[in-house]
């Protein structure tokens, strides 16, 4: 599927981002502001004795500001502010 050719700084604003799949090319996502994502859990944020059977994403999260090219600024669900951006490579779409 082909994108219209839109000028950079427009895409960038609507939250165009190119995330990129492992060996299956290119995957597109738009992720905007006010969006439900799910964050990928870390080894260091996981239970340590969990396993094969850990956690692999966390959240739900809200997404309250688009800093650059696919990074993003989170919030809980309450609206407490995670204090890093976040790489659109690691975060998922969240349906409820």
């Amino acid at each position: 599927m082909e994108l219209p050719s839109f000028p950079d700084d427009i895409l960038e604003n609507l939250g165009f981002v190119e995330l990129k799949g492992l060996g299956w090319g290119v995957t597109i996502g738009w992720l905007r502001i006010g969006d439900h994502v799910l964050r990928r859990a870390f080894p260091n944020t996981q239970e340590s004795n969990a396993g094969k059977l850990s956690i692999k994403w966390e959240g739900p999260y809200i997404i309250t500001k688009i800093v650059g090219k696919g990074a993003y600024k989170i919030s809980t669900i309450e609206g407490n502010e995670i204090p890093r951006s976040w790489n659109a490579t690691h975060l998922k779409r969240y349906y409820f």
